[in-house]
């Protein structure tokens, strides 16, 4: 199945037109149809992204991984790519927040393992989708890097 037949299922499936879907995503009803006819090219990401929060698609960077849309290196990137400033604001609120709780040990652990494992750390927020806990997510993942060396 190619991206554009997903959607397609995908939409009827929620009982969306394809001229309310364009609506929502800023996009022509023909775009949405030659798209999903395969007329068209894969979309950018960022097309992709909002045509599939839009019909509530769970998995997105799996799903344009999938679809070759981005490659799974992006995967990571993708997650983080946040439309709502509030969700920025929030983000980078709770990543100070926690960071401001952390001992000095610890603090000295994470800039360690940064450092040393910069690819290996941006997958830390794939934990947080498994156990919905970011916090406790990052210190497990810290305890076991300091543990490890």
């Amino acid at each position: 199945m190619d991206f554009g037949l997903f959607i397609r299922n995908k939409r009827e499936e929620k009982g969306i037109s394809t001229r309310e879907l364009s609506k929502r995503i800023g996009k022509s009803s023909n775009y949405i149809s030659s798209l999903e006819n395969g007329r068209t090219k894969l979309p950018s990401p960022a097309v992709a992204k909002r045509i599939l929060e839009e019909l509530s698609i769970e998995g997105i960077p799996d799903v344009m991984i999938r679809f070759r849309i981005i490659e799974k290196k992006d995967r990571v990137r993708v997650l983080f790519e946040l439309d709502d400033e509030s969700k920025k604001k929030e983000m980078i609120e709770s990543i100070i927040q926690s960071i401001e709780q952390m001992d000095i040990e610890m603090l000295s652990a994470f800039y360690g393992a940064v450092k040393r494992h910069k690819d290996i750390v941006m997958n830390v927020h794939l934990l947080e989708e498994t156990n919905k806990r970011a916090l406790t997510s990052l210190k497990d993942y810290l305890d076991y890097l300091v543990n490890k060396e």
